[in-house]
């Protein structure tokens, strides 16, 4: 047998509801990840440098390989030449052993800014309203775990806020794929 896979299974008296198992399972996986990200986002500008950074973002860690957004190809190809003495400063600054390989990718988006909502072309997001607070609090009011509600409320708030910025954009006139006016 494979190591770590005999354990039991727990035998339930009654049936759990799938609000609870879904929990679970978001909290065991999602809210790991999206923690480690945030950690490695911390420390990139560290790790690349700042003018790297600014050209260069990381977007997803999937099984140890962090995939890395870059503005244009000319900095896919400039990675390739960065990319180890990077990803040793990385490995150094990191709690754990979480990220063994780089991979550049040219057409993933480029993240937001995290402090002001934006991307590049893309206004910032709405102000959030009292309705919009409400509205998420009502919401997230159900989730037991503290945790999983504080990340289904950022999430939820954040939504809003691009919809409303969204909206605000088509009341104006503009139109929202080229950020012109009509």
């Amino acid at each position: 047998m494979v190591a770590g896979r005999n354990r039991r299974r727990r035998r339930r008296s009654a049936p759990t509801p799938l609000a609870e198992l879904i929990e679970a399972r978001t909290r065991r996986w999602r809210i790991l990840h999206l923690q480690r990200l945030q950690i490695i986002r911390r420390a990139w500008s560290r790790a690349a440098g700042d003018y790297v950074a600014r050209h260069v973002q990381p977007v997803r860690l999937v099984r140890h390989t962090l995939r890395l957004a870059v503005e244009d190809s000319s900095w896919a190809q400039e990675m390739a030449y960065l990319a180890e003495p990077i990803l040793e400063r990385l490995q150094k600054l990191l709690p754990g052993d979480w990220v063994d390989k780089l991979k550049v990718v040219a057409a993933e988006p480029f993240p937001d800014d995290v402090e002001t909502g934006a991307a590049a072309g893309r206004p910032p997001l709405a102000e959030a309203s009292e309705e919009m607070k409400q509205a998420v609090a009502g919401a997230c009011r159900q989730i037991a775990d503290r945790g999983v509600a504080e990340a289904v409320s950022r999430a939820m708030l954040r939504y809003l806020r691009l919809d409303a910025a969204r909206s605000n954009e088509l009341d104006s006139g503009e139109d929202p794929s080229k950020g012109e006016r009509k």
